[in-house]
């Protein structure tokens, strides 16, 4: 049975809620708390996936009811059971009652629940966890296809290949979001230094600081994590304009002195997590257009 483009978006939604979880976990006590709550969204959203996918009922109130009925349509056992069932009682807990989970379980639902959707994805759906790309919920079209290419390089091993196409769907990403708001109201919804002309070594580095500026009060200003994107520019090469005829477009990311064999697995999925999250973020803001009716101030506050 092939997935259709509902199905594969519904587990990318639940892949995405996990990594989120995922981060949430790693922050200090109580706010790690809330990837519980994370964590056992991923699961419901999975299982209703599931059973919508093979035409099954079950009890959405008990989430554990779906391990028995999925192993009626499939003809095996799903892994995790005992996890998902701990998890469900600590969400309840938590929700309920206020009862703060300890970090020991809270990083114990960090290994149970990526792998309960490794080992039962494959299972029931016939495809690798780690094909269920996140990026097919991205609604940017460029961005989309630049994470789908650097998905295809990882696959494969290129893994210079990859990084660069992740800076390109960033890239690609800024500017398609900044044409969306001038086109819906007109105005950039961000600072844009235009850059000068200096001549000489310390004026070009006066413009560069004033380009690095710029850019950090841009992502103050979009709400987005700057230390995050701090790390994502240092692990990914930079983008140059394309003079060339090959696979890339306007753009091309520049590999001379790139040290791509310092990046592995932990930073190629940072690197596409954040291209991906800032990609919900933006998309998702709401365009607020101007009326035209006059301000008037509230005299009580006056």
């Amino acid at each position: 049975m092939e997935l259709d483009k509902q199905i594969m978006e519904r587990l990318a939604f639940a892949k995405s809620l996990q990594q989120e979880a995922v981060q949430k976990s790693n922050k200090p006590q109580p706010m790690a708390a809330s990837s519980v709550l994370s964590f056992h969204d991923s699961v419901e959203i999975f299982f209703y996936t599931s059973a919508e996918y093979l035409g099954i009922n079950a009890d959405p109130n008990h989430i554990t009811e779906y391990f028995e009925e999925i192993k009626r349509e499939i003809g095996e056992d799903l892994v995790g059971k005992a996890g998902v069932k701990r998890l469900n009682k600590v969400r309840k807990n938590l929700k309920h009652k206020a009862s703060l989970p300890d970090e020991l379980e809270i990083n114990a639902f960090q290994s149970t629940v990526s792998n309960f959707f490794v080992e039962n994805t494959p299972k029931i759906f016939d495809v690798e966890y780690s094909e269920v790309g996140v990026e097919h919920l991205v609604k940017f079209d460029r961005t989309r296809e630049s994470l789908v290419r650097a998905s295809e390089k990882y696959k494969f091993g290129n893994i210079k290949e990859a990084m660069g196409h992740l800076a390109l769907a960033h890239n690609d990403l800024l500017s398609e979001h900044q044409n969306a708001t001038i086109r819906e109201i007109e105005y950039r919804s961000f600072p844009d230094y235009p850059g000068f002309e200096f001549e000489g070594d310390r004026f070009g580095k006066l413009d560069q600081f004033f380009e690095d500026l710029s850019e950090a009060i841009m992502y103050v200003s979009l709400g987005i994590d700057y230390r995050r994107y701090s790390r994502f520019k240092h692990l990914t090469p930079s983008i140059v304009i394309n003079n060339d005829i090959d696979e890339y477009q306007k753009y091309r990311p520049y590999f001379e002195n790139y040290k791509f064999d310092e990046i592995g697995p932990e930073e190629y999925h940072f690197c596409k997590d954040f291209v991906v999250e800032l990609s919900l973020s933006l998309q998702e803001a709401p365009f607020e257009e101007y009326d035209g009716s006059e301000f008037t101030p509230d005299e009580s506050v006056l």
